[in-house]
């Protein structure tokens, strides 16, 4: 993009324990003459074990950023599933030298095909559940017109990727309710865009609408 930059990396051995979290040592500095640019990009990569190949690790512009190499994977213990806690969920990931998942993760796992009718935890305190093969109870069935209710992800695709903006909260497939938001204003969100998240409220007491989702012919 034209910006001069200087990077500064220190000569050390990091080491770390599979699944764990790193602090690459490296500072960059941008020339100060030129204007700001917002959208400047970074890009990690890492050799091959036979020096003949560069595989990318960590790409980031501005806010947004987005790692690779690690793989997505449901568990549960030996006492069976919806038996933990988060505190729990952490440790039982831990024992298995991994990581509690953070939804952008569990997205882009699900975006690969990912399908698992099983809640879990994530990094955020949430509990969402990837399915790319809807069917009763796993993500909902058919509604009318061969639409169907929308999922956490597709709610997200849409508000991220087309603007999506609707200042009324309504159930998803997960049993969640939620509402885009893209201009943010008055009792809608106002200090940031984003996607509202209401809980999960019992579907006896609370009346909400609902967000469906159909395909294009």
């Amino acid at each position: 993009n034209g910006s001069r930059l200087s990077v500064v990396t220190e000569q050390s051995k990091v080491v770390s324990r599979r699944g764990g979290n790193t602090t690459l040592p490296c500072k960059f500095h941008r020339d100060a003459s030129l204007p700001t640019n917002p959208k400047l990009r970074i890009k990690w990569t890492k050799l091959t074990s036979d020096y003949l190949k560069e595989v990318d690790v960590f790409v980031a512009m501005g806010f947004h950023k987005r790692s690779y190499g690690r793989i997505v994977y449901p568990y549960f213990p030996r006492l069976g599933r919806y038996n933990l806690n988060f505190f729990d969920a952490e440790r039982a990931c831990r024992d298995q030298d991994s990581i509690v998942a953070s939804f952008d993760q569990l997205y882009e796992a699900w975006r690969g095909g990912l399908d698992w009718c099983n809640a879990g935890w994530l990094s955020d305190g949430s509990v969402q559940y990837p399915i790319t093969t809807p069917r009763e109870p796993c993500g909902g069935k058919n509604t009318k017109d061969g639409a169907q209710i929308a999922k956490v992800g597709q709610m997200y695709a849409a508000w991220k990727l087309l603007g999506y903006d609707r200042c009324d909260a309504g159930w998803l497939a997960d049993g969640s309710v939620r509402y885009p938001i893209t201009r943010p204003r008055r009792r809608c969100s106002p200090a940031e865009a984003a996607v509202r998240f209401n809980g999960y409220p019992d579907k006896k007491q609370k009346l909400y609408g609902v967000y469906c989702l159909k395909g294009h012919n």
